[in-house]
């Protein structure tokens, strides 16, 4: 019986709680994404505008959205109605990092971008003037991802 309980508890541990997406969360993705329909995503659920609700960063795995650098990240800000788009980013792969940086009020993302040697982690910034998080992020410095310069990494969930 102590075998059974303690096998259970292990089971019980190791078991990943995926939590489902918002339900407001898919039809503004698929807004972004129209036409084409999405058959694959993760999200996250984090502040990034210190105004108290979570907003949702999303890693689009659908491979009709991919390419060789990997996947595109969309940020979608939390509203009464649901949520907006807030923008997106080139083609870049995971971990995806919330830094200490913030511009026009929003933490900057950062991303990893490119392969083997060339792979580097770079910024995906809010520009003010365009509303919206940069769409190029191989356009952006690499940075060193320390203590100091990031807040966290952010963890995804598979939307089912």
């Amino acid at each position: 019986m102590k075998t059974c309980v303690s096998l259970a508890l292990t089971l019980a541990i190791a078991t990943q709680v995926v939590a489902a997406p918002p339900p407001e969360l898919r039809p503004a993705l698929e807004q972004w994404a129209a036409p084409r329909p999405i058959a694959r995503y993760q999200f996250s659920l984090v502040d990034l505008d210190k105004d108290g609700t979570l907003d949702a960063v999303v890693h689009v795995t659908d491979p009709a959205f991919c390419g060789n650098g990997g996947c595109p990240v969309v940020v979608f800000k939390r509203v009464s109605a649901g949520f907006q788009l807030v923008g997106s980013s080139g083609l870049v792969r995971k971990p995806i990092y919330v830094l200490n940086e913030r511009q026009a009020g929003w933490y900057s993302l950062a991303a990893v971008v490119g392969f083997g040697d060339t792979a580097r982690v770079v910024p995906i910034r809010y520009k003010e003037q365009q509303g919206t998080y940069r769409s190029s992020p191989q356009m952006n410095a690499h940075i060193d991802l320390t203590s100091a310069a990031t807040q966290q990494a952010l963890n995804f969930e598979e939307a089912l």
